[in-house]
């Protein structure tokens, strides 16, 4: 990964043999840019500790925060972006057969204290093949997929995105500039839709209507500039509050 310093020196992208749980820690500093876009021969969990890390599909947008996981399924295209703070964590490896109950998709998780207990010690074996694990580690591995089958997702701090290209226009040009406090008629007219059309169809392919989805840009966008140390004034005048 790009600018991201992996305890194992192995790069995420390049760790996936199915017959391996693999894990480890990881950290960047606030140089992070981004990963560019890819995708992993392998499920991922990953775990923030400190730090901000926006992740992009092409359906979401999220920010990730510390104490927050993130499941991230097998040839799922996704990119990850720093957000200027420095960032740890660890992330967890794993075949994705063992996970075949999990959604095939990103997302983030609510994580009990017992299933961030027990990725934590699975994190630090390192590389460990299935043949290898001991019994313990076996039955780790088991009680592990019994709690992370009881996690539930959370839209927390997520930003779905629309489908049309018309919408998608609009949907590009709010979040490259989230400040921008043109009314809904300017993005409706921008969409080539009438107010109604336009406001009937964001809320149908979002799941959230536009005043909210809006509001949720601004929320990630003022995390960013929060994390840079910019003061709460600055960033509640610089986003139009």
């Amino acid at each position: 990964l790009i600018n991201i310093n992996l305890d194992t020196k192995v790069p995420l992208i390049e760790v996936g043999d199915p017959e391996v749980v693999s894990g480890n820690r990881y950290t960047a500093d606030k140089s992070f840019t981004d990963t560019g876009w890819h995708c992993h021969n392998m499920a991922v969990i990953g775990f923030m500790e400190a730090g901000l890390v926006g992740i992009r599909t092409e359906q979401k947008s999220m920010v990730l925060s510390s104490g927050m996981m993130v499941f991230i399924a097998k040839s799922n295209v996704h990119l990850e972006a720093g957000m200027g703070a420095e960032i740890t964590g660890w992330f967890l490896c794993l075949p994705d057969e063992r996970v075949k109950f999990m959604p095939k998709k990103l997302c983030v998780l609510g994580s009990s204290d017992l299933l961030l207990l027990i990725c934590k010690r699975i994190s630090s074996w390192g590389l460990v093949k299935c043949s290898e694990k001991s019994p313990s580690q076996k039955r780790l591995v088991l009680a592990f997929l019994d709690e992370l089958a009881l996690a539930k997702e959370t839209d927390l701090l997520t930003i779905p995105l629309p489908h049309q290209s018309a919408l998608i226009l609009v949907a590009k040009q709010i979040m490259d500039h989230p400040e921008d406090m043109q009314s809904i008629d300017h993005w409706a007219q921008v969409a080539a839709m009438s107010r109604r059309s336009f406001t009937q169809y964001f809320g149908d392919e979002t799941g959230v209507s536009f005043a909210r989805w809006r509001q949720l840009v601004k929320l990630h966008q003022s995390l960013k500039l929060l994390s840079k140390g910019i003061s709460v004034t600055d960033v509640a005048l610089d986003l139009g509050y």
